[in-house]
């Protein structure tokens, strides 16, 4: 089964449009159960609900080496630049109207920074998060050439993906 970690900014609607083109009904959305973090428990139930899942996505996907023990699952993420991706989703959420405060300001809160990081460590331990994206995830993808790594995702990935 397929696990792909969405990062907020880094692409990851565009990817998750290809994994419901390409799986269809066996693609399930990690965050339609609306909890903090997706487990798998969680996962668990879905496969009761949905029968046979062929890929799972969400931003609540997080610290999966702690949170995922079934085997054989393929771990995929995107990454971005992390301050051109703090940039985008501080201005996605000004349009949004979440944020009415100062980019400066709103950096100030510790909560906004290494979100990269804590996704994979839980924490903003970088030489954990590098661990895991090293020992967990056979593909990382990059924001910046992501025509590059869509066509790397689709000779490494074990499920054809429909890229047209």
């Amino acid at each position: 089964m397929l696990v792909f970690v969405h990062i907020e900014k880094t692409g990851g609607t565009s990817l998750k449009f290809i994994l419901r083109n390409t799986f269809g009904v066996k693609h399930c959305d990690s965050l339609k159960n609306k909890k903090k973090i997706f487990t798998q428990k969680d996962l668990d139930y879905a496969k009761k609900i949905f029968g046979q899942i062929k890929c799972i996505s969400g931003h609540n996907l997080v610290e999966p080496s702690k949170h995922f023990t079934e085997e054989g699952l393929f771990f995929f993420t995107v990454l971005r630049d992390p301050i051109i991706r703090s940039a985008s989703f501080y201005q996605d959420h000004c349009l949004r109207g979440t944020y009415e405060i100062g980019f400066e300001e709103w950096m100030k809160d510790e909560n906004k920074h290494n979100m990269q990081t804590k996704r994979f460590a839980g924490s903003a331990d970088l030489e954990k998060a590098k661990n895991v994206l090293r020992d967990l995830y056979p593909f990382v993808g990059l924001t910046e050439r992501f025509e590059d790594s869509l066509k790397l995702l689709s000779v490494v990935c074990p499920e054809k993906l429909n890229l047209k």
